[in-house]
């Protein structure tokens, strides 16, 4: 991926400057010889070098800069009515036919004009009806939360202000789940990435915060190549990952470590699958492990089927785009239901997929909800509450939402950002995550800590400082912290980890805080040998 970047950088910086010199092309074959005359041989080895189907990755390189300097502003009037005179309009429509003109010229390959433009006209005619009908749900969608949008009022007080420290290395942690263990916390570090373009990359990574000495360890597990889910039930350790590409499951009680038997007490499934991702999950003091084509329980010495699905052919068949890679967090089972979240790439933000265990019946979150318009609607974490009350914190079209859904009743308690009876829209929270702990239902946001009663939101604590910008030698990271784990550690004192790193112990008490993920080199730790 860095090897890509850099080429494409490289491609950017020359085009800037090749760009202003010379006669401005009218026509396909003037852009071609022009790129001829001016591309290095280097960079039109590496344009040649890509598929077809890889052209997209010149979009923000070379057609940014054809749009930029030729097509926008009609900088060049006889290219723009070149492409006017054959009926394609839009600047990334004539940036692409230009881009693939130039690819098949130099691949010595025939390029059919009249095609690619009917490519073009009829994917508009098709993303005219598809607007027109999505117009119907963006108005439902719209309708449905606000319909469901409750009366919550915001207690205006006085809570703590904790400015978070100024970051001085860029080494933050992501922090998908917190997991207790010992003197601390297992903290779920796995996140994805775009590996050759067709393909995703997961970074399997794990770390220990001890609490008693504020220290934190990058795991390591040993024995493991990958290391795919952890879970603790009565401080007995289970580690799941790989090892040569075939799955292994380990014990670990804190004096010896023990190999969990694969098979499978089952007639047709001798064994969990060494093809698939397995992510575990406890529920009732059991060890649970989901993969792609069902869920098993730990049973003495040997796992029980208790469902049969098929995860890949229920993507492929509802949501193409998005592949069944391993879940973000560990599985959660109550209430004859299981729920797990599957990271949307790049963005870290996920959609929430719920199997009924009863009748096998697969749903994401916004389609079970009928809110099935085509914008952005993201899930940042989702919380169990009881037996039959699900929190949701996500955002549609970058604005936060939090509802609740109980017996298949949906409650809305903010909307974009804000509270129903807030009219001069002032106040305005980003939550995050919801997290209950006795009886106390706490609200985690960009801005601060919150208590949800009795229809009222309470500021616990403000939160500033919370963008930054991060000098580590030559380079300027930005670091805005978007919070995504939670655990309560004492009286006011909490631990939170957020998505793009800040792992924070926050002690309101003495209004003091402690950043854990700032260091220059994190300690590792075998946490198979402790």
């Amino acid at each position: 991926m860095n090897k890509i970047f850099r080429q494409l950088t490289f491609v950017i910086i020359l085009l800037f400057y090749s760009f202003s010199y010379g006669q401005k092309p009218t026509n396909l074959e003037e852009s071609n010889s022009y790129f001829d005359k001016d591309l290095n041989t280097k960079d039109k080895k590496y344009i040649k070098s890509l598929t077809r189907d890889h052209l997209s990755e010149l979009h923000f390189t070379l057609g940014l800069n054809i749009r930029n300097i030729w097509i926008y502003g009609d900088r060049n009037p006889g290219l723009v009515n070149y492409f006017h005179d054959l009926g394609l309009y839009h600047p990334d429509d004539i940036s692409g036919i230009i881009i693939k003109s130039y690819w098949s010229y130099l691949n010595n390959n025939d390029f059919d004009l009249k095609n690619e433009i009917k490519i073009y006209k009829d994917y508009w005619e098709e993303a005219i009806e598809i607007k027109k009908k999505n117009k119907e749900n963006i108005d439902n969608t719209e309708r449905k939360l606000f319909n469901a949008f409750i009366d919550i009022n915001y207690k205006n007080v006085n809570p703590p202000l904790i400015t978070l420290p100024q970051n001085k290395t860029g080494n933050q942690v992501f922090s998908d789940e917190f997991i207790k263990y010992r003197n601390g916390y297992i903290i779920n570090s796995i996140s994805t990435y775009p590996n050759d373009g067709q393909t995703l990359g997961i970074n399997y990574k794990y770390h220990y915060v001890d609490l008693k000495t504020s220290k934190l360890f990058k795991l390591n597990f040993n024995g493991l190549d990958t290391v795919e889910s952890v879970a603790v039930i009565d401080s007995t350790l289970y580690i799941c990952g790989t090892k040569s590409n075939n799955l292994k499951i380990l014990k670990h009680d804190g004096t010896k470590i023990l190999p969990i038997s694969l098979n499978v007490l089952d007639n047709d499934t001798k064994e969990l699958s060494s093809d698939s991702w397995t992510k575990l999950g406890v529920f009732g003091g059991k060890l649970f492990a989901l993969q792609t084509n069902g869920l098993y329980m730990l049973n003495g010495n040997a796992w029980q089927l208790i469902n049969k699905f098929n995860l890949i052919e229920y993507f492929s068949k509802y949501y193409p785009s998005l592949k069944p890679i391993m879940p973000t967090e560990n599985i959660v089972i109550s209430n004859n239901k299981l729920y797990f979240l599957q990271e949307v790439l790049q963005s870290r933000d996920c959609e929430l997929f719920e199997i009924d265990l009863r009748t096998n019946t697969i749903n994401e979150f916004w389609q079970k909800e009928l809110l099935i318009d085509n914008y952005k609607k993201e899930v940042n974490s989702y919380s169990l509450l009881g037996n039959d009350t699900l929190f949701v914190a996500a955002q549609r079209l970058g604005e936060a939402l939090l509802l609740s859904e109980q017996k298949n009743s949906m409650t809305v308690y903010l909307l974009d950002n804000k509270v129903k009876t807030d009219v001069s829209g002032k106040f305005k929270i980003k939550v995050r995550k919801a997290f209950k702990s006795n009886d106390k239902l706490l609200l985690i946001a960009d801005n601060g800590l919150f208590e949800l009663k009795n229809n009222e939101i309470i500021p616990i604590a403000f939160f500033e400082n919370t963008e930054q910008l991060i000098r580590d030698g030559k380079y300027n990271i930005h670091f805005n912290f978007k919070p995504r784990s939670f655990a309560i550690l004492g009286e006011d004192k909490y631990l939170i980890g957020g998505q793009f790193g800040g792992l924070y112990v926050i002690d309101l008490k003495h209004n003091a805080i402690i950043s854990l993920d700032d260091n220059k080199t994190i300690m590792t730790m075998d946490l198979l040998k402790h």
